[in-house]
Protein backbone atom coordinates (compact mmCIF):
# COMPACT_ATOMS: atom_id res chain seq x y z
CA UNK A 1 0.00 0.00 0.00
CA UNK A 2 1.37 3.32 -0.82
CA UNK A 3 0.87 6.34 0.77
CA UNK A 4 -1.21 8.78 -0.08
CA UNK A 5 -0.71 13.24 -0.58
CA UNK A 6 -3.89 15.28 0.76
CA UNK A 7 -4.25 18.51 -0.19
CA UNK A 8 -5.09 21.77 2.43
CA UNK A 9 -8.80 21.04 1.96
CA UNK A 10 -8.77 17.17 1.88
CA UNK A 11 -6.49 17.37 5.36
CA UNK A 12 -9.21 19.92 6.96
CA UNK A 13 -12.38 17.90 5.94
CA UNK A 14 -10.48 14.80 6.54
CA UNK A 15 -9.76 16.07 9.98
CA UNK A 16 -12.87 18.32 10.61
CA UNK A 17 -10.45 21.48 10.89
CA UNK A 18 -11.06 24.49 9.13
CA UNK A 19 -9.01 25.41 6.19
CA UNK A 20 -7.46 28.25 7.53
CA UNK A 21 -6.05 26.17 10.63
CA UNK A 22 -4.69 23.63 8.40
CA UNK A 23 -3.30 26.12 5.98
CA UNK A 24 -1.35 28.07 9.21
CA UNK A 25 -0.39 24.96 10.72
CA UNK A 26 1.32 23.73 7.73
CA UNK A 27 2.45 27.11 7.02
CA UNK A 28 6.63 26.93 7.65
CA UNK A 29 6.28 22.98 6.77
CA UNK A 30 8.26 21.83 3.47
CA UNK A 31 5.54 19.78 1.43
CA UNK A 32 5.89 16.38 0.85
CA UNK A 33 4.60 16.38 -2.65
CA UNK A 34 2.12 18.01 -4.90
CA UNK A 35 -0.83 17.64 -6.02
CA UNK A 36 -2.35 19.10 -9.36
CA UNK A 37 0.88 21.62 -9.06
CA UNK A 38 -0.38 22.75 -5.81
CA UNK A 39 1.15 21.79 -2.08
CA UNK A 40 0.34 18.52 -0.44
CA UNK A 41 1.06 16.27 2.60
CA UNK A 42 1.21 12.61 3.66
CA UNK A 43 -1.60 12.81 6.66
CA UNK A 44 0.96 11.76 9.60
CA UNK A 45 2.69 14.75 8.59
CA UNK A 46 -0.56 16.71 9.43
CA UNK A 47 -0.87 14.97 12.22
CA UNK A 48 2.01 15.17 13.53
CA UNK A 49 2.17 19.31 12.79
CA UNK A 50 -1.89 19.63 14.09
CA UNK A 51 -0.96 17.21 17.23
CA UNK A 52 -4.09 15.25 16.35
CA UNK A 53 -4.55 11.84 18.11
CA UNK A 54 -6.69 9.93 15.77
CA UNK A 55 -9.84 9.21 17.55
CA UNK A 56 -10.29 5.88 19.02
CA UNK A 57 -12.64 3.55 17.27
CA UNK A 58 -15.75 3.22 19.71
CA UNK A 59 -15.75 -0.28 20.38
CA UNK A 60 -19.96 -0.58 22.16
CA UNK A 61 -22.42 -2.60 20.75
CA UNK A 62 -25.59 -0.43 18.70
CA UNK A 63 -28.30 -0.11 21.71
CA UNK A 64 -30.56 -1.18 18.95
CA UNK A 65 -29.44 -5.00 19.13
CA UNK A 66 -31.80 -6.96 21.44
CA UNK A 67 -30.03 -7.23 24.83
CA UNK A 68 -30.42 -11.05 24.46
CA UNK A 69 -27.69 -10.85 21.70
CA UNK A 70 -25.58 -8.51 23.84
CA UNK A 71 -25.29 -10.44 26.58
CA UNK A 72 -23.32 -13.14 24.65
CA UNK A 73 -20.74 -10.51 22.65
CA UNK A 74 -20.06 -8.64 26.07
CA UNK A 75 -18.68 -11.47 27.46
CA UNK A 76 -16.04 -11.83 25.16
CA UNK A 77 -12.34 -10.39 25.85
CA UNK A 78 -12.59 -7.92 22.86
CA UNK A 79 -14.94 -6.03 20.64
CA UNK A 80 -14.43 -7.90 17.07
CA UNK A 81 -14.83 -11.32 18.61
CA UNK A 82 -18.36 -10.12 20.30
CA UNK A 83 -18.85 -8.89 16.74
CA UNK A 84 -18.22 -12.68 15.15
CA UNK A 85 -20.70 -13.81 18.28
CA UNK A 86 -23.42 -11.48 17.46
CA UNK A 87 -23.49 -12.57 13.77
CA UNK A 88 -23.16 -16.00 14.70
CA UNK A 89 -26.45 -15.40 16.85
CA UNK A 90 -28.10 -13.48 13.87
CA UNK A 91 -28.38 -16.32 11.50
CA UNK A 92 -29.09 -18.84 14.25
CA UNK A 93 -31.87 -16.51 14.92
CA UNK A 94 -33.24 -16.29 11.51
CA UNK A 95 -31.92 -19.18 9.78
CA UNK A 96 -34.73 -22.15 11.40
CA UNK A 97 -37.54 -19.46 10.30
CA UNK A 98 -36.42 -19.12 6.25
CA UNK A 99 -36.04 -23.24 6.51
CA UNK A 100 -39.67 -23.57 7.73
CA UNK A 101 -40.58 -21.53 4.44
CA UNK A 102 -38.58 -23.41 2.08
CA UNK A 103 -39.56 -26.54 3.66
CA UNK A 104 -43.50 -25.82 3.11
CA UNK A 105 -42.36 -24.23 -0.72
CA UNK A 106 -41.04 -27.33 -1.66
CA UNK A 107 -44.14 -29.62 -0.97
CA UNK A 108 -44.13 -30.43 2.84
CA UNK A 109 -46.67 -29.95 5.21
CA UNK A 110 -46.70 -27.24 7.34
CA UNK A 111 -46.68 -29.77 10.51
CA UNK A 112 -43.74 -31.31 9.09
CA UNK A 113 -41.87 -28.10 8.53
CA UNK A 114 -42.66 -26.05 11.93
CA UNK A 115 -41.23 -29.54 13.47
CA UNK A 116 -38.00 -29.29 10.95
CA UNK A 117 -38.03 -25.49 12.52
CA UNK A 118 -37.74 -26.22 16.16
CA UNK A 119 -35.26 -29.02 15.23
CA UNK A 120 -32.84 -26.76 13.17
CA UNK A 121 -33.22 -23.66 16.16
CA UNK A 122 -31.44 -25.87 18.50
CA UNK A 123 -29.14 -28.01 16.17
CA UNK A 124 -27.82 -24.51 15.11
CA UNK A 125 -27.38 -23.17 18.98
CA UNK A 126 -25.25 -26.21 19.25
CA UNK A 127 -23.69 -25.76 16.43
CA UNK A 128 -22.51 -21.85 16.99
CA UNK A 129 -21.43 -23.03 20.30
CA UNK A 130 -19.25 -25.75 18.74
CA UNK A 131 -18.07 -23.07 15.91
CA UNK A 132 -16.84 -20.71 18.52
CA UNK A 133 -15.18 -23.05 20.63
CA UNK A 134 -13.35 -23.98 17.30
CA UNK A 135 -12.62 -20.77 16.61
CA UNK A 136 -10.90 -19.82 19.96
CA UNK A 137 -13.53 -17.39 20.39
CA UNK A 138 -13.29 -16.82 24.48
CA UNK A 139 -14.69 -17.73 26.88
CA UNK A 140 -17.05 -19.78 24.34
CA UNK A 141 -14.40 -22.18 23.35
CA UNK A 142 -13.39 -22.59 27.50
CA UNK A 143 -16.49 -23.94 28.09
CA UNK A 144 -18.77 -21.02 28.98
CA UNK A 145 -22.32 -21.52 27.33
CA UNK A 146 -24.31 -18.96 25.20
CA UNK A 147 -27.19 -17.82 26.84
CA UNK A 148 -30.25 -17.35 23.89
CA UNK A 149 -33.83 -16.10 24.25
CA UNK A 150 -36.69 -17.94 22.93
CA UNK A 151 -37.98 -14.94 21.43
CA UNK A 152 -35.47 -13.68 19.11
CA UNK A 153 -35.92 -16.81 16.86
CA UNK A 154 -37.61 -15.11 13.51
CA UNK A 155 -41.26 -17.26 13.04
CA UNK A 156 -42.82 -18.19 10.11
CA UNK A 157 -46.17 -17.14 9.24
CA UNK A 158 -47.92 -19.95 9.69
CA UNK A 159 -51.20 -19.09 8.47
CA UNK A 160 -49.66 -18.49 5.77
CA UNK A 161 -47.66 -21.19 4.78
CA UNK A 162 -50.65 -23.20 5.55
CA UNK A 163 -53.33 -21.90 3.55
CA UNK A 164 -50.26 -21.87 0.87
CA UNK A 165 -50.68 -25.69 1.60
CA UNK A 166 -54.38 -25.87 1.85
CA UNK A 167 -54.73 -27.17 5.01
CA UNK A 168 -55.47 -25.79 8.46
CA UNK A 169 -53.74 -24.10 10.84
CA UNK A 170 -52.99 -25.50 14.34
CA UNK A 171 -49.64 -24.43 15.29
CA UNK A 172 -50.38 -25.56 18.97
CA UNK A 173 -51.57 -28.88 17.58
CA UNK A 174 -48.53 -28.94 15.46
CA UNK A 175 -46.33 -28.55 19.13
CA UNK A 176 -48.22 -30.77 20.75
CA UNK A 177 -47.75 -33.60 17.97
CA UNK A 178 -44.35 -32.61 18.34
CA UNK A 179 -43.45 -32.65 22.07
CA UNK A 180 -45.38 -36.15 22.31
CA UNK A 181 -43.46 -37.57 19.17
CA UNK A 182 -40.64 -36.59 21.41
CA UNK A 183 -41.40 -37.87 24.61
CA UNK A 184 -42.47 -41.33 23.42
CA UNK A 185 -38.80 -41.34 21.38
CA UNK A 186 -37.04 -40.69 24.60
CA UNK A 187 -39.13 -43.20 26.26
CA UNK A 188 -38.13 -45.61 23.89
CA UNK A 189 -34.34 -44.61 24.13
CA UNK A 190 -34.40 -45.22 27.96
Amino acid sequence: MTRKLWSLNALSTEMSYDRRTVALALKNIRPDGQLAGHPAWFLDTALNVLKVKPKPVEESFDPKWPDAYKVNAEKCDNFPAGCVVMGVMDMVYRAPALAGVFAVEAGAYPATAYRMKQYLSVALMMAAQDALKRLGVEPFSKGEQMRWSEKEFDECNWPHLASKAGVPCDVEGWRAAMLEKNKAEAQAAA
